[in-house]
C-alpha cells in the first residue's frame, strides 16, 4: 500500500512501543493472503512479527505459521527471516523448555548421523569402484596381487582418489570451448579447412551461439564415468591385442575411446550450431486450381 508523504499529517497516528516508531493507522492487510481487516474481527488473529511499519507489517497468525512451516520444511531449528526487512521471526509455544531442548538435541544428532552415513556410503562406493577398476585393468590374478601389495595409504586413500579423479574428469565440459576455438580459427587456416570442412561454416547476420546442453546432465556424466574403465578395457582388448602389458593396453584403449567420443561430441555441437544459425521458414507452396 503506497501512502503519500504529504497526506500522513491527515491520518491519525499511533506509537508502536515495540520499535518506537510513528506509523499511520491504515487498514490491516495480510501480506500472504491479501485479506483486509474486517469490522468486529478478533484482534488476536493479527500479528506484526517484523520491523516493517506499513504495507507488509500485518499478517494473519495462521497464515504466518503456515508460511514459516513451509520455509522450515520440517527443520524446526531453521531460522526464518522476512525477505524485506530481514527480521528474524520468533515462534513461541506452550511446549516446556526442556522438551524443546531435547528436540533440538535429537534433531542435531539425527542430522549429523545422516551426514556421517551418507559420507560413509559415498566412501565405500568410491573404494569399491576403485578396487573393481584395478581388477579390470590388471586382470583378476594380477589385480589381486596389486591390491595385496598396496600400502594402507594406497588402499584407503588411493582407490577412492582414483574414483574421484575419473568422475571429475567427466564432469568438466571442455567440448564447448574447443568447438568455439575450432569455429573461430578453422575458417582462417587453409590446412584446417581441408581437414575440418564442417567448421568452415560462418553464420550470416547475428550469431546465435548457445551450448548444446542447456542443463548440466549430472546422471548422464556420472554414468559415463562409471562405464569408462570397462569400455577402456574392451577397447584395449579389441584394438591393441599386440600390446603385452595390460595396463598400457587399457590406457591406449581409454585414450582411443575418449578420442572417438570427443570427436562425435564436437560434430554434434557443430551440427547444432549450424542448424541454429542457418534455419529459416520457407514459403508454403500454394496450388492454384483452375
Amino acid at each position: 500500500m503506497l501512502i503519500n508523504v504529504f497526506e500522513l499529517e491527515k491520518l491519525s497516528v499511533r506509537e508502536d512501543f515495540s520499535y518506537h516508531r510513528i506509523i499511520p493507522s491504515v487498514p490491516k492487510t495480510c501480506w500472504i493472503c491479501l485479506d483486509i481487516e474486517e469490522e468486529n474481527e478478533d484482534p488476536n488473529l493479527w500479528v506484526s512479527p517484523c520491523k516493517c511499519t506499513v504495507g507488509t507489517r500485518w499478517v494473519h497468525q495462521p497464515c504466518i505459521l503456515v508460511w514459516i512451516s513451509g520455509m522450515q520444511d520440517g527443520d524446526f531449528c531453521k531460522v526464518v527471516r522476512y525477505p524485506e526487512c530481514r527480521c528474524r521471526y520468533h515462534i513461541c509455544s506452550d511446549c516446556p523448555a526442556y522438551l524443546q531442548f531435547f528436540r533440538r538435541i535429537y534433531h542435531n544428532i539425527s542430522s549429523f548421523s545422516s551426514y556421517v552415513f551418507y559420507a560413509g556410503y559415498a566412501y565405500s562406493f568410491l573404494w569399491s569402484f576403485g578396487a573393481i577398476s584395478v581388477l579390470q585393468v590388471y586382470g583378476r590374478t594380477e589385480g589381486v596381487n596389486v591390491l595385496k601389495n598396496m600400502r594402507l595409504v594406497g588402499i584407503f586413500g588411493g582407490l577412492p582418489f582414483f574414483s574421484v579423479l575419473i568422475g571429475a574428469s567427466h564432469l568438466i565440459n571442455w567440448e564447448e570451448p574447443v568447438s568455439i576455438f575450432l569455429r573461430t580459427y578453422v575458417p582462417e587456416t587453409r590446412v584446417l579447412k581441408d581437414w575440418m570442412p564442417l567448421f568452415k561454416f560462418r553464420p550470416k547476420g547475428k550469431q546465435e551461439d548457445q551450448p548444446l546442453e542447456k542443463k548440466f546432465n549430472l546422471p548422464l556424466r556420472l554414468s559415463s564415468a562409471l562405464v569408462f574403465p570397462t569400455v577402456s578395457v574392451a577397447f584395449g582388448n579389441v584394438f591393441f591385442k599386440s600390446v603385452p602389458r595390460s595396463l598400457k593396453r587399457v590406457v591406449l584403449g581409454g585414450l582411443l575411446y575418449l578420442f572417438i567420443k570427443s570427436s562425435l561430441k564436437l560434430i554434434l555441437i557443430q551440427g547444432e550450431f549450424i542448424d541454429r544459425n542457418s534455419r529459416k521458414a520457407q514459403h508454403r507452396r500454394r496450388v492454384i486450381q483452375l
